[in-house]
């Protein structure tokens, strides 16, 4: 037989049955107050966003020093704009020498399209290739010391893994001594103090 007592309104009866050989059934009238069981189910609610949270949140954000440097050969024309005065429009082009094999961008192609007036300064930007789909975008600028100087660069963007990265840093380069039998000069420059982030 099951026993239910009457219940005070603003409450939950929770019944179970138990049966024996004989037939005897005993019964348990557990009472949860409404107010206890709103708060049960907002705990639940909230381990139930946290846990989706932990599941589908926000990647963290990774650093990749970026160590080495890029070795690369100059093509462009020089203009004379004043008396002693000249400016120089190319590119440098090469690649990533990289002491971290697992960089994203060891062995990438790179493109630096640029200007350089000589004794002022130089700047431009860079595309970091790669692939076709995966690309990183920075700004440069730097002195225009020769044989050797000093500057500094931005990651300002990027497509496919690269699209939101972000990063900078240092870099020092130098000039080849002699240029190239085809008139195109050659050099190098190590990365100093930089790092890539990718979210």
């Amino acid at each position: 037989m099951t026993f239910l007592k009457n219940r005070p309104e603003g409450t939950h009866a929770c019944t179970s049955l138990t049966s024996s050989e004989g037939g005897n059934r005993m019964a348990s009238n557990i009472k949860i107050p409404r107010g206890l069981l709103t708060l049960r189910n907002l705990l639940a609610s909230v381990i139930a966003l946290a846990l989706l949270g932990l599941l589908g949140g926000t990647a963290i954000a990774k650093d990749y020093k970026v160590e080495g440097a890029f070795a690369w050969v100059a093509k462009g024309e020089v203009l004379q704009i004043g008396k002693d005065q000249y400016y120089w429009v190319g590119s440098y082009n090469g690649m990533n020498v990289l002491t971290d094999p697992s960089n994203p961008l060891q062995g990438a192609a790179v493109v630096c399209p640029g200007a350089n007036q000589f004794g002022v300064a130089a700047g431009g930007f860079c595309q970091d290739i790669v692939d076709k789909d995966n690309i990183v975008y920075i700004k440069w600028q730097s002195d225009a010391q020769a044989p050797a100087g000093h500057g500094s660069y931005k990651v300002i963007g990027g497509t496919g893994k690269f699209a939101n990265a972000s990063g900078g840093g240092e870099f020092a380069f130098v000039y080849a001594t002699a240029p190239n039998p085809d008139g195109t000069q050659s050099g190098n420059t190590t990365y100093q103090n930089a790092v890539l982030t990718l979210p």
